[in-house]
């Protein structure tokens, strides 16, 4: 399940290969087991002979590495992988183990969460430590799920969802649990897990650590550990964030987690995240920034409320289509082995769909039309760089008017925050944002340009990193709406300062973009009316250039990080 469970890697045979894949197997490696292990006992007020069981055991490595580093506790292991359990039997060694080849989550046929102590004749579970699988086939239905008592089986979710909503259920008052989960934790289509947490238990532990742990898994890896009490007040949590030099450090053996955790882990209230209005783990600021976080949230706004917005055509870069046999009815390339069209309901191979590429690098035919992608989005600027075919059958081009128009581009995929604006008609894919005045609304002609210069400005960005966790390469960085409406652009309001300094601001975007440049003149006299939008001075601005520094030299990071040619101060607005 992608459990990661707990061997070092898929193994070799093409069908156990396939199985797992399908459970969401990835099994944990020994040193991260140990590392868990540990740090879960460390945290845990367990008896001598307390009852810890793994719902997603594997091979039992993590319970292997519990008996390791606290002996005589009662270890129960559960896998509906027969093989997986199979394997833990033959290693367990001493100790008291017990595995159950059976779904830790429930059959369908199931009126209840299942008790997992009572299916090994216990009376309670005093701890819980598991990699449950990440993306695997579920046996029951979302419908049979919502029956069996999961509160998570709707909407967007992942198999580890359910896992950590049963661990609750099974808990013992004032039990432990420790998971390894995806570090998709901290992203938006995951606020109510997070929510559901920091609202329920208390958090002990909470580690960030990327990338790199598991072989052929490009997901980040999170450890979150909490105890089935209630939050206090006053509560609070251990966290830690590793950048990728500490990952390879750890990765080559140059140095361990528990020194990176010595050095770098720091405490957060619980209540910063109940309080946050999107329930973020921003666990990248530290206590003593709250100050400076204060300065945005106290400015945020409804802004995206003044606009219309939407993406593009739902089309990769290149355009690929499966064109039906029978109808020509076209539909956006799939993976399936088998597809249905969605016109005539003709089903077949996906081999006997027509395989057609829409969109080029130049025009093929007088019947194409200008196609910006996410890659054409860069700071301020964006153009497009292929031509999509219209009017093929079947494919949902979306509203001409809007392509039409004057729009706010954001781009979706990759590290930090590209946004641009586009006068020309283009049609843009699915990776693209857009944005543009509501008509309804009597929207300053001014703020698209003023949105894009604090989109674009340093001191934007400096909060963003802090707050979303978006500072280093990920195999699959993006940005969502949500994110997008949740960043605080003030709402100007006319006749104050920050109307005037919101004219400003759009009046050197539009010069930046009128030239089709942004010099280094116009780019500070932006970043300084930025900042005085949101009160920084002089010496406040001095810690927007210090996380812009820490942050991974990537790029679209690099290319802002402030060198000794580029001083920002707010009088420079002058």
């Amino acid at each position: 399940m992608q459990t990661m469970q707990s061997t070092i890697s898929l193994q070799d045979e093409n069908g156990r290969q396939s199985a797992e894949k399908n459970l969401g197997a990835v099994y944990t490696p020994a040193n991260l087991a140990d590392w868990v292990a540990r740090t879960f006992i460390e945290m845990a007020s367990l008896p001598s002979n307390a009852v810890v069981c793994d719902p997603a055991c594997g091979d039992g490595e993590l319970l292997r590495a519990v008996q390791a580093n606290r002996p005589n506790m009662k270890l129960l292991g559960i896998d509906v992988d027969p093989s997986a359990v199979e394997t833990a039997l033959k290693r367990k060694g001493e100790g008291q183990f017990q595995f159950m080849n059976c779904d830790a989550l429930g059959s369908p046929n199931s009126s209840r969460i299942p008790s997992w102590a009572i299916l090994f004749g216990k009376k309670s579970i005093d701890g819980v430590i598991a990699n449950p699988p990440w993306g695997a086939d579920l046996n029951a239905s979302r419908q049979e799920l919502t029956a069996i008592g999961y509160s998570f089986a709707k909407g967007q979710f992942d198999s580890w969802n359910l896992f950590v909503e049963a661990t609750l259920s099974n808990l013992r008052p004032s039990g432990t649990a420790a998971f390894i989960i995806p570090d998709s934790i901290f992203l938006p289509e995951h606020a109510r897990m997070r929510e559901f947490l920091h609202s329920n238990v208390q958090i002990a532990f909470i580690a960030r650590l990327g990338e790199g742990f598991f072989s052929e898994v490009f997901r980040g890896t999170a450890i979150v550990i909490f105890r089935k009490l209630p939050p206090g007040s006053d509560h609070q949590v251990e966290t830690l964030r590793l950048n990728r030099k500490d990952r390879s450090a750890v990765l080559t053996g140059k140095k361990t987690l528990d020194e990176i955790r010595r050095a770098k882990a720091h405490l957060l209230p619980q209540s910063r995240f109940k309080n946050d209005p999107f329930g973020r783990w921003d666990i990248d600021s530290a206590v003593s920034e709250d100050a400076k976080i204060h300065a945005y949230t106290t400015r945020r706004s409804d802004w995206t409320q003044w606009l219309c917005s939407g993406r593009g055509v739902e089309l990769s870069k290149f355009g690929h289509v499966d064109v039906c046999p029978v109808c020509d009815f076209a539909r956006p390339a799939s993976k399936k082995d088998s597809l249905t069209c969605t016109n005539c309901g003709h089903t077949s191979r996906s081999l006997d769909f027509r395989k057609v590429q829409i969109v080029k690098d130049e025009p093929s035919n007088p019947n194409t039309f200008p196609f910006l992608v996410g890659e054409d989005v860069g700071r301020y600027f964006a153009s497009p760089s292929r031509y999509i075919t219209k009017s093929v059958s079947g494919i949902n081009y979306k509203s001409q008017d809007v392509y039409s128009r004057r729009r706010l581009l954001i781009r979706k995929t990759g590290v930090g925050i590209k946004a641009a604006i586009v006068n020309q008609p283009s049609m843009t894919n699915q990776v693209v944002f857009h944005y543009f005045e509501n008509p309804a609304l009597d929207v300053p002609t001014f703020f698209l340009s003023y949105c894009l210069g604090v989109l674009g400005s340093r001191t934007l960005l400096a909060y963003h990193l802090r707050t979303n966790g978006d500072n280093e390469w990920r195999s699959h960085p993006y940005i969502t709406q949500k994110v997008i409406s949740g960043l605080p652009i003030p709402l100007p309001v006319q006749g104050t300062e920050s109307w005037k300094q919101a004219q400003a601001i759009a009046a050197l975007v539009d010069q930046a973009l009128a030239k089709d440049e942004l010099t280094m003149k116009l780019d500070a006299k932006i970043e300084g009316l930025v900042a005085a939008q949101f009160g920084f001075d002089d010496s406040s601005y001095s810690w927007v250039e210090r996380v812009l520094s820490q942050a991974e030299s990537l790029e679209p990071i690099r290319a802002l990080q402030l060198g000794s040619r580029f001083r920002v101060m707010p009088q420079w607005a002058d």
